[in-house]
């Protein structure tokens, strides 16, 4: 019988605010049906766009966060060219291209006159810098409140990454305080958090380093597994040996049978067991 204090943790994926039927499908395929399949699913990766750089000193090839003055829209002529949107910062201007996009999505991303936080991977295309389809744009007040921290997940086909990174982070905000159930004494010598701070920490890395399987938070999650998975097969060895056992008497044809073949006679103690 599941305790009632579990009870959230067994809610379906689509409890969630956001994720529908559709949505719930695609996570479902990645983390399983319920909160819990989600806080067990961890993060692989993370994007750090809390430094903001300049075009100028941008490197082709990098990922980085730009702080730009929207300028000029200008739609292609023909449909397999790009649309492109002129931007700058103090130090030059770059070129923010996109193709087969949603007019009306751009117009209203990326008005011009507006002044943005973008983030994308810099590229040089006739000897101009230009960033296409960037990954990440804010205003300056979403940028303000905003942990600049893109975590990456496990993904599945038609699953964008902040629909599964919602998921997962609105699993943990369900999470329930639970009783500590790891000794107090083991804990402490390993210096691992407590369950719930260790939900947070590994859903919630502020480097690449925090995402290392060594790290506090992760073992102390991956030992509460083991220990869970031991006590489960204890608890069933147990009700195996309460189990009374059945004794099958052999066939009398069968037990001639078997003594005639035996290259020996067997002694009386052998015939009384």
């Amino acid at each position: 019988m599941r305790p009632e204090s579990l009870y959230p943790l067994f809610r379906p994926v689509t409890a969630l605010s956001g994720v529908g039927p559709r949505l719930g499908t695609l996570v479902t395929r990645v983390a399983g049906p319920n909160l819990v399949d989600l806080l067990w699913t961890l993060p692989h990766g993370l994007i750090d766009w809390r430094q903001v750089s300049t075009i100028n000193t941008a490197e082709p090839g990098a990922r980085v966060m730009l702080e730009l003055t929207i300028g000029e829209h200008q739609p292609p002529r023909v449909p397999s060219q790009p649309y492109r949107i002129r931007a700058n910062d103090q130090t030059s201007f770059i070129d923010l291209t996109f193709f087969r996009p949603k007019k009306d999505y751009l117009d209203k991303t990326f008005p011009t006159g507006a002044t943005l936080r973008v983030g994308g991977r810099i590229e040089i295309y006739n000897d101009r810098p230009q960033m296409a389809h960037p990954e990440k744009v804010m205003t300056m007040a979403d940028a303000a409140n905003s942990s600049g921290i893109d975590v990456i997940y496990p993904l599945t086909e038609g699953l964008p990454p902040k629909v599964m990174a919602k998921a997962a982070h609105g699993a943990v905000a369900q999470a329930p305080q639970l009783p500590e159930w790891q000794n107090a004494a083991w804990l402490a010598r390993n210096r691992w958090p407590a369950w719930h701070e260790a939900l947070h920490s590994v859903h919630f890395p502020q480097s690449m380093a925090e995402i290392d399987p060594a790290t506090p938070a992760r073992q102390r999650l991956a030992y509460d597994e083991l220990l869970a998975s031991q006590l489960a097969l204890a608890i069933v060895r147990g009700r195996m040996r309460a189990l009374p056992g059945r004794t099958v008497p052999p066939a009398p044809q069968l037990r001639q049978q078997a003594l005639a073949a035996l290259p020996f006679t067997l002694t009386p103690a052998q015939e009384a067991a």
